[in-house]
């Protein structure tokens, strides 16, 4: 297939595949993806303080032990996996308990090494797996690792994870939610994640007497997309959260960043409660995120979960896109109907303390490559896939398109009687 051709078979394929980038810039954005390696294993603890747990993956200046970097962590509810992505280069990956959960490692916390410790070269598009970090506490730590306490704190360092905003306080019209940054996201994520940043991004204040409710918006789009509904929320009971993510990129990995994102606010904020919203792809990366915070032990404050329009059992022009494209959009994979990604989703039980929603739309007709049941943008066999539907307490099925469901006045109001029920 010609480039233009399948461009434009992609363009016509489905709304939440855009078109504005042409495959070259795609082509080179996918390039400096495959650069980036994977870091992944274990974080061990006898410990009975049951306090969140910062993993560290540190740059290593193999010239100077003082000039180290943190390049990203990650924050833990209890021991268990990790896994980071990293440039090529020299690391070493540490961890340790946050007895007073202000992120900052002090003398007297538990803490370990992977070796003693022992640096990993990383290369690109290398897997670095098995990795074991098993926390001490500091008497132990001196004795095992007396260099380190002589060294100067770690300086925290920016790369693409770090780009991504926690917590900051913005407005709906912020330019950043444009709809051609959306677009960027889409085809060209790691520009995305250097120009525009993404994250968790607050609409008001922090409160702690409102339930924060994060919306997550699909592929290619923006938070802006849901003015209509931010507008209609009870603003005495809830504050509404953003996520903005480049949603070109794998989604096991935006979820990753997501589910670190909200524990590092969970240290902060220490809220009990949270609601999760989300509309066509963003199901698939909502429904990731809360099976991550489940497995991590962070999943008990998830109270409720809507989804609206989402492709439970991917799009068939993912696998399409896959297989006849000459460049392919990294999140296609994930999409593709049986991938991995789509049967690991349900392979994690939701938890009994939250209640899930499925919102679904309809509104469709003949479509040159849908099935005849369909909302113009996914089918409806997709929408009410099975394992899915059988977990969720209410299905509600709106005569609107695809898009027409954040807009929809009905919607609207079903949406906030669920709310009020909470």
């Amino acid at each position: 297939m010609k480039p233009f051709l399948c461009k434009f078979f992609v363009w016509a394929a489905a709304t939440w595949m855009l078109s504005g980038c042409t495959l070259y810039e795609l082509h080179e954005d996918l390039e400096r993806q495959d650069r980036y390696g994977t870091v992944s294993g274990t974080v061990q603890s006898d410990s009975s303080n049951h306090k969140p747990i910062q993993v560290l993956l540190v740059k290593v200046n193999m010239a100077d032990d003082h000039d180290n970097t943190v390049v990203n962590s990650t924050v833990m509810f209890r021991p268990g996996p990790f896994q980071f992505f990293a440039l090529p280069g020299t690391y070493m990956v540490g961890a340790f308990e946050d007895k007073n959960e202000d992120m900052i490692f002090q003398l007297d916390e538990y803490v370990g090494w992977h070796g003693a410790p022992d640096p990993i070269v990383v290369k690109p598009d290398g897997k670095y797996g098995g990795l074991s970090v098993n926390l001490r506490t500091s008497e132990q730590a001196h004795l095992q690792f007396p260099l380190l306490y002589e060294l100067p704190p770690f300086q925290m360092s920016k790369d693409l994870m770090e780009k991504f905003r926690v917590g900051e306080v913005v407005k709906l019209s912020d330019p950043r939610f444009a709809a051609k940054n959306g677009d960027m996201g889409f085809w060209e994520p790691l520009k995305f994640m250097e120009e525009v940043g993404g994250g968790i991004f607050f609409l008001q204040e922090y409160d702690p007497e409102k339930i924060p409710i994060l919306i997550v918006h699909g592929a290619g789009g923006n938070p802006v997309e849901f003015r209509r509904i931010i507008a209609g929320l009870n603003g005495d009971k809830f504050q509404p959260w953003v996520l903005f993510y480049p949603s070109g990129m794998r989604l096991g990995i935006l979820s990753r960043w997501v589910s670190a994102t909200i524990s590092i606010l969970l240290v902060e904020h220490k809220f009990e409660r949270l609601y999760i919203l989300a509309h066509s792809m963003g199901g698939l990366v909502a429904r990731d995120v809360i099976n991550r915070m489940v497995r991590e032990g962070s999943g008990k404050v998830l109270k409720l979960f809507v989804s609206m329009s989402t492709p439970w059992d991917g799009h068939v022009f993912a696998a399409k896109g896959v297989k006849q494209c000459p460049v392919v959009i990294p999140a296609w994979y994930d999409m593709v109907p049986g991938s991995p990604f789509i049967r690991d989703l349900s392979k994690t039980p939701l938890p009994s303390h939250l209640e899930y929603n499925l919102f679904f739309s309809y509104h469709g007709g003949w479509h040159w490559t849908l099935p005849p049941s369909n909302d113009g943008t996914v089918s409806l066999q997709s929408e009410l896939f099975l394992p899915v539907e059988l977990s969720a307490k209410r299905v509600l099925g709106f005569d609107v398109t695809h898009g027409g469901i954040l807009q929809n006045p009905d919607v609207i109001e079903r949406l906030n009687i669920l709310l009020e029920e909470h």
